[in-house]
């Protein structure tokens, strides 16, 4: 890449002065719901930028290297060499299905010299699951997606995504690369460790899990928590599951987001199969941030060992959560690891996409997870 700034809005001003009219062609800008909200500052942006693809979304913590910023926006724009954007979008509101949304989009990718996709995805009404399973069956086969569900910070309440002019709820927002000249590597890691027995998932509906083995599935799962289990839905966090399917590879990390005692079911962030099997996960600190580590490892040697100039972090609400305020401790071991200058940004999320073998194909959401996503424009 030719250039990349950063700057931090924050109580009313920028940390760094926006540019008068910007060549730059992509601009990203993560942030809280209370800023983003206004569009006073968004119209700074556009203005500063009249020729980029400007897109963002709303987070449960924004990241610019490796400090994590609540009330904010963290802003990057990166002016390329030689390779362009193109960008998609949808809402789910015109559809009410996710994977219907997801069909729709892919049905208008443009796929001749596509690189790589990032996603930003509303994070409250759209199915990550779904919609990443059908986005993928369109894509040829040596295109991957990264990119993860906008946050809003501990509310849960509503999310919104910002592609150009448009900035709502239920927005789905498509990042298409192209050119022969960027190296895009991807890699993900939870850190989180498996306890108890393997169970099979024998009643579920999408992302609701009634049955685990024929039995109440919140029953069996209040068995491994212990004291844990009268803080619940909140303690969830500290145990997600692991799951895999049948024809899977790789076991991808599940969070729950709410309990119901009178059907004893969990309602997942994400989809949760019959036929998969799972485990009870739990985690300490020094797991979470080394598995930061290991997600940066993976992301450079997809593009083996090459330096890069940018990379974006998406890591996952729950997390944060479980770190507190050891949370920047992930993102220094993600800085460690990169290329000395490359640039960091980033945004805490409610699920995180990423390259897995899984039900969903060679993409999937996944959760509690870190992933990295690193450019390189060559040549």
């Amino acid at each position: 890449m030719a250039e990349i700034y950063q700057s931090t809005y924050q109580n009313g001003a920028w940390s760094q002065p926006l540019p008068s009219a910007s060549s730059a062609q992509w601009v990203i800008a993560f942030g809280s719901k209370d800023i983003m909200d206004d569009p006073g500052v968004r119209d700074q942006v556009r203005q500063a930028f009249p020729q980029a693809q400007i897109t963002g979304c709303t987070t449960s913590g924004a990241i610019e290297g490796t400090k994590l910023y609540d009330s904010c926006i963290c802003l990057t724009a990166a002016t390329f060499a030689s390779s362009r954007i193109e960008t998609l979008s949808a809402d789910f509101h015109d559809f009410g299905d996710s994977g219907a949304l997801g069909a729709h989009l892919a049905e208008q990718l443009n796929t001749e010299g596509l690189v790589h996709i990032f996603v930003m995805s509303d994070g409250h009404v759209v199915n990550g699951s779904d919609l990443i399973r059908s986005v993928c069956k369109k894509l040829p086969d040596n295109i991957y997606m990264t990119g993860g569900l906008a946050g809003d910070g501990m509310d849960f309440k509503e999310t919104k995504v910002w592609l150009n002019d448009q900035y709502q709820g239920g927005l789905v927002a498509l990042i298409c690369f192209y050119g022969p000249n960027l190296k895009v590597g991807k890699g993900n890691f939870g850190g989180w460790k498996p306890f108890g027995p393997n169970r099979k998932v024998t009643r579920s509906q999408k992302n609701v899990l009634y049955e685990l083995d024929n039995k109440p599935a919140l029953e069996i799962y209040k068995t491994y928590l212990g004291e844990y289990a009268n803080e619940l839905p909140a303690s969830a966090l500290r145990f997600p599951i692991g799951l895999k399917h049948p024809v899977a590879t790789e076991l991808v990390v599940r969070t729950i987001l709410s309990i119901n005692e009178e059907d004893q079911s969990m309602v997942f962030a994400g989809n949760v199969p019959e036929g998969a099997s799972c485990q009870i996960m739990h985690a300490n600190y020094e797991n979470l941030i080394s598995g930061a580590g290991y997600a940066t490892e993976k992301a450079i040697n997809d593009i083996k060992g090459a330096p890069s100039q940018l990379a974006i972090l998406v890591s996952c609400v729950g997390r944060r959560m479980v770190l507190g305020v050891r949370t920047e401790e992930e993102l220094e071991e993600v800085k460690e690891m990169i290329s000395e200058g490359c640039h960091m940004a980033g945004f805490y999320s409610y699920g995180e996409i990423s390259s897995v073998i899984c039900s969903d194909g060679r993409c999937g959401l996944l959760n509690q997870t870190m992933t990295v996503t690193l450019f390189e424009e060559v040549g």
